[in-house]
């Protein structure tokens, strides 16, 4: 039937009947959640919907208490630093401990006397618009699409890096308050060790400490730390020199190759040591400690 046709013509009618009859390799099936998988591919985006979620709302309501914080020589990261306190309160820090000392007269009535909705904005600004949130959170929320080789749950196509794009860059930006932090944090956990000037070692001395050290590795496995280090490099060991850009690049990728792990571990963590200070400033636990 083809026998007549020049060689282009019968090609093109070849790739049409055999696109009548063979799948499509690659893409994401058409319709609501539908996949040709056959494993448990919502379970993943599921347990980050409700671990995701959990953070959220705990650190919400956290920050907005503005009370029990602080139980000496303990502060919880959710308010490190403390610029303003407010020593009324059960369990604020002191006035000392505070960078600008009580809340001044002229603070607007309608805003919480909480020192942590002045700073959770910064380190929840460098993960919301962390590389690897991003694809979690698109997943599991937006599910656009809710995983590999699915349909996605909605209309609505993909449009995660134009629409939201502007607000995603600002991630290079938010890198160097999140690199600021690390040394604030690292501030405290130092500070943890000693009370009334007296050394000593407490599980929240340790808790606090495990959480700085999460945060960096959360931190330093980030793509656009990688990128501050090694970026527009061509050849970082000068051609077959080591440069010590070259060994500062290979230690970020070690951090970057379990930047998820490290972003789930300080996401957990961060919250377990808001808690775990919280339940001591009110009473319900008791710190073991050598002072």
């Amino acid at each position: 039937m083809t026998a007549g046709l020049r060689p282009s013509a019968r090609f093109l009618i070849f790739r049409r009947d055999m696109a009548t009859h063979l799948p499509v390799i690659g893409g994401h099936a058409e319709g609501f959640g539908k996949t040709a998988r056959s494993d448990n591919w919502w379970g993943g985006p599921l347990i980050t919907f409700i671990v995701f979620s959990t953070f959220i709302v705990y650190t919400t309501w956290a920050a907005l208490q503005g009370t029990h914080y602080y139980v000496d020589p303990y502060l919880s990261p959710f308010y490190s630093p403390v610029l303003f306190t407010d020593p009324t309160v059960a369990g604020a820090a002191p006035v000392g401990h505070s960078w600008f000392g009580a809340f001044p007269s002229w603070w607007p009535s309608f805003i919480p006397l909480s020192p942590a909705i002045l700073i959770l904005m910064f380190p929840g600004s460098f993960r919301f618009t962390c590389y690897y949130y991003r694809k979690a959170y698109y997943r599991s929320f937006a599910g656009s699409p809710p995983g590999c080789a699915v349909g996605p749950l909605g209309k609505r196509k993909y449009r995660g890096e134009t629409a939201l794009l502007l607000l995603q860059n600002l991630h290079r930006f938010t890198l160097y308050a999140a690199l600021v932090f690390i040394i604030l944090l690292g501030k405290d956990a130092v500070e943890s060790f000693f009370r009334h000037g007296k050394f000593g070692v407490g599980i929240g001395s340790l808790i606090i400490t495990i959480n700085v050290f999460l945060i960096a590795g959360y931190t330093f496995g980030c793509h656009s730390f990688r990128h501050l280090i090694g970026g527009r490099k061509d050849c970082m060991s000068s051609c077959g020199k080591p440069t010590p850009m070259l060994g500062a690049y290979k230690r970020a990728t070690w951090f970057n190759q379990r930047h998820m792990a490290f972003a789930w571990a300080s996401l957990l963590w961060v919250m377990i040591t808001d808690l775990y200070i919280r339940l001591l400033s009110m009473g319900v636990i008791k710190d073991l400690n050598t002072w």
